[in-house]
């Protein structure tokens, strides 16, 4: 009896902690979700963190930047019309940014961005872009643009580590900012 009580309260209690918005129901929060948030969250800032110390981006790849920052763009582009949350709306912001902020840095940074080395950073993201394109307008949930351009952020954040196994020379410690944290953040699905 004590267990079906308990069971009761619990379900009452995830029913009331869902969030509602528009006449839908989104679930609550769920540790794992929460968990996987926070390891994204540490990657990029171990990694700004690490630009803005050493005041060089040796060994980080503008290329997987650039990648993270397509993915982010397609995938969050219900900021404009949808509201699930302030955390979620927050979360969104804060990758986009961060992705946007990493890039600058690598690209315009008066300092930074002569550590940058292209000559070792050489793979061609149209590899990885092109067929996730495609793949995404064939195989999707949903015939509209949102629905296309979600499915391709999926595809293609999949893929995007990818070319982090062709050079050879990345440092260690950010080879774990660019892989390891990332790769424990999608084990949380």
């Amino acid at each position: 009896m004590a267990s079906r009580v308990r069971y009761s309260s619990l379900c009452r209690r995830a029913r009331l902690t869902s969030a509602k918005t528009k006449g839908q129901t989104f679930p609550a929060m769920n540790i794992f979700r929460f968990a996987g948030d926070m390891t994204h969250l540490a990657s990029i800032l171990a990694l700004l963190l690490k630009i803005q110390a050493t005041r060089s981006c040796v060994g980080v790849s503008l290329r997987t930047q650039e990648l993270y920052a397509i993915v982010f763009v397609t995938r969050y582009l219900d900021l404009f019309f949808s509201f699930i949350s302030v955390y979620n709306t927050i979360m969104k912001l804060f990758f986009i940014c961060s992705s946007c902020c990493i890039i600058w840095y690598m690209r315009q940074h008066r300092v930074v961005s002569q550590t940058y080395d292209r000559e070792q950073d050489t793979f061609r993201i149209i590899f990885l872009v092109l067929p996730c394109s495609l793949l995404s307008v064939f195989i999707n949930h949903e015939l509209s643009a949102v629905e296309i351009l979600w499915t391709f952020s999926i595809y293609l954040e999949a893929v995007a580590i990818q070319q982090l196994c062709f050079p050879t020379r990345w440092l260690p410690c950010t080879v774990f900012a660019q892989l390891d944290i990332p790769i424990l953040y999608r084990t949380r699905i």
